[in-house]
């Protein structure tokens, strides 16, 4: 019984323990869909401006597509957490998670590159929209 209960205890142990590696991971990809898709301030003309503060990049290049959700974090986060329906992608094995209130989204289209670094874009403000988000450890992670 006691090689058993050793047992158990080690593997409540180790899943603790590999949970709790796990969280700074999913903090840090929260934290870059944050920068990558959440912006209370994004206007259709500061795309540009604020792909090259965050940066962001898809491979090194510059992204063809960013959509920034117009919104404060905890809004977003409720999509998740209370707010949102379950949906089901068999491209991705995430879950899921579309939103039950609708946000103003605005989408930057990548139109040139510039010197520097710097990656021209132009953007569109669409209001009232459904967005679906992907979570991972109880933090949105992706936006579809």
């Amino acid at each position: 019984l006691s090689s058993v209960t050793g047992r158990v205890v080690f593997r409540a142990v180790t899943y603790s323990l590999g949970s709790w590696v796990l969280i700074p991971k999913q903090k840090e990809r929260y934290e870059k869909f944050k920068a990558q898709h959440i912006n209370n301030h994004i206007s259709k003309d500061k795309c540009s401006l604020t792909i090259h503060k965050n940066p962001i990049f898809s491979h090194g290049n510059c992204k063809e597509t960013n959509t920034f959700i117009v919104s404060k974090p905890g809004p977003v986060m409720s999509i998740w957490e209370d707010e949102g329906i379950p949906v089901s992608n068999p491209k991705y094995k995430r879950n899921l998670t579309q939103s039950t209130k609708t946000f103003t989204i605005v989408v930057c289209e990548f139109q040139r590159k510039l010197s520097k670094g710097w990656c021209d874009y132009t953007g569109k403000r669409k209001v009232n929209r459904i967005v679906i988000v992907g979570c991972a450890g109880g933090l949105p992670v992706h936006y579809e």
